[in-house]
């Protein structure tokens, strides 16, 4: 009942934490339901009213439906477990990014003016852009190695390509503040090259980067949640009887 509490209801940092316990407790399930099922062989052999043979077919079943619940609990657990820490770990990323974009977009409005004041403007915050971005790229991959499954490479591609660009106007920006109009001129053309293809690769990509660890977590666990809730059915018509038919033999 602690598994399927974690397993039917919502991932949380408070039920993260209670997975390794309930998991830890399994193996002692397991051998309950062996006791359990050494039980029930006399009452096999014992069983001559119609009722009685439905009793122990449904503590049979139960036995059989908690096995198979103990086999498939506990790798939706853990993937659920990876799935949220890879999910917090892309929307706090993912925040830098758009942060850094926000400050990249104002350094190169404050370019367009080229004093040398709004030169250093733009430079500063061009390297606060760089740093988030080099933030948010660790954190990317740091979450497609928590969950592999999730195709991030996309972002990662994306984000990689504005320290790029970053990078590029940084060293436009040094030129000019060294008076070195070439050197300017062909940095900055690189930046709005590699700007220009981060800008048509973004366009691809989905608003929300957490949906794709989302959905990878839904196939990852679609034949073991089918199993699961199989035999969770299972177990609780099965409880169910068995409950009636002690209740109603003065068990």
């Amino acid at each position: 009942m602690e598994m399927d509490d974690i397993v039917a209801g919502e991932m949380t940092d408070e039920n993260a934490a209670r997975v390794t316990e309930v998991e830890g407790k399994l193996a002692e399930a397991t051998a309950l339901l062996d006791e359990a099922e050494s039980s029930l062989q006399p009452a096999e052999s014992e069983a001559n009213r119609a009722e009685e043979k439905e009793a122990v077919a449904n503590a049979s079943a139960a036995i059989s439906a908690g096995r198979d619940m103990i086999e498939q609990g506990p790798s939706i657990m853990d993937a659920a477990v990876s799935a949220m820490q890879a999910m917090q770990t892309i929307e706090v990323a993912w925040a830098d990014v758009i942060q850094a974009d926000t400050l990249a977009r104002d350094a190169a409005a404050l370019i367009a003016d080229t004093t040398m004041e709004n030169v250093e403007a733009s430079k500063e915050k061009s390297v606060q852009a760089r740093d988030l971005f080099n933030e948010a790229l660790v954190q990317f991959q740091d979450a497609a190695v928590v969950y592999p499954s999730a195709n991030l490479s996309g972002q990662i591609d994306y984000i990689e390509k504005r320290i790029a660009a970053m990078e590029y106007a940084v060293a436009s920006d040094d030129a000019i503040l060294a008076y070195d109009k070439e050197t300017a001129a062909s940095q900055n053309d690189a930046y709005n090259a590699v700007d220009q293809e981060a800008a048509e690769l973004a366009q691809t990509l989905p608003d929300n980067p957490s949906e794709l660890v989302k959905s990878a977590y839904l196939r990852d666990i679609e034949q073991s949640e089918k199993l699961y809730n199989e035999a969770r059915s299972i177990a609780s018509t099965a409880d169910a009887f068995i409950r009636d038919y002690l209740g109603s033999n003065g068990k």
